[in-house]
């Protein structure tokens, strides 16, 4: 199994932008002092999480954890640093670290989609499937616009071919995202296929089988 690419250059700048948004009304609404200890703590803060996130790049993640480590430490209470210790020790091939790390990290910020979504990421790696489609489920309800997300529930209520319930779940979320990408082949792969193992509408297929010829013959 891939282990999962969770350190996203967007969703860390994301989190930093929504971050220094809320320590922006923290300063204007504190002493010197005590600007001057955020602005410290963010510095810190950013320093280990550049750090942390380079080792992980240069294949080190033992080094990676004892950044991310301090990450939490310095933001106990953000999200960013426990998504990032559970993925360094992933790398470790360290499961029960990564799952006791995600633990807490819900504990402390328990509507973020992220720690949602690695924990069902450590459920596959661990073979609990069922487990991993109702993390992916809690991750895509909280982050509804998470493209990622939903398609790896779609790839999750594809595997057993047997489950019908499962594959109509599938077809709505491929609905949903042909909607926003209508050019994405790979979408209309996968909903062609669903629909067919769900004993669709053959016209439908034949629908999607026009849009790919017509795609494919813009390719070449």
């Amino acid at each position: 199994m891939n282990l999962p690419n969770l350190c996203f250059i967007d969703r860390n700048l994301l989190f930093w932008m929504q971050l220094l948004f809320g320590l922006f009304v923290v300063v204007f609404s504190s002493t010197s002092a005590e600007v001057g200890e955020v602005d410290s703590t963010i510095v810190s803060a950013i320093q280990c999480q550049n750090m942390g996130l380079a080792y992980l790049e240069e294949s080190q993640p033992l080094k990676a954890v004892t950044q991310f480590e301090n990450l939490i430490e310095l933001l106990p209470n953000e999200a960013i640093g426990y998504a990032n210790l559970a993925v360094a020790y992933l790398r470790l091939r360290q499961v029960d670290a990564a799952e006791e790390v995600i633990q807490r990290g819900i504990a402390t910020v328990p509507l973020n989609s992220q720690l949602h979504f690695i924990y069902s990421e450590i459920y596959h790696f661990q073979g609990k499937s069922d487990q991993a489609v109702t993390e992916l489920k809690e991750a895509l309800r909280l982050k509804p616009d998470d493209l990622e997300v939903r398609y790896l529930l779609i790839r999750e209520n594809l595997r057993d071919r047997r489950n019908t319930k499962a594959i109509s779940r599938a077809i709505m979320d491929l609905r949903f995202l042909r909607k926003l990408t209508p050019t994405n082949i790979v979408v209309l792969l996968k909903l062609a296929q669903a629909l067919l193992l769900n004993n669709g509408d053959v016209e439908q297929v034949e629908q999607i089988g026009k849009e790919l010829r017509v795609l494919l013959s813009d390719i070449d």
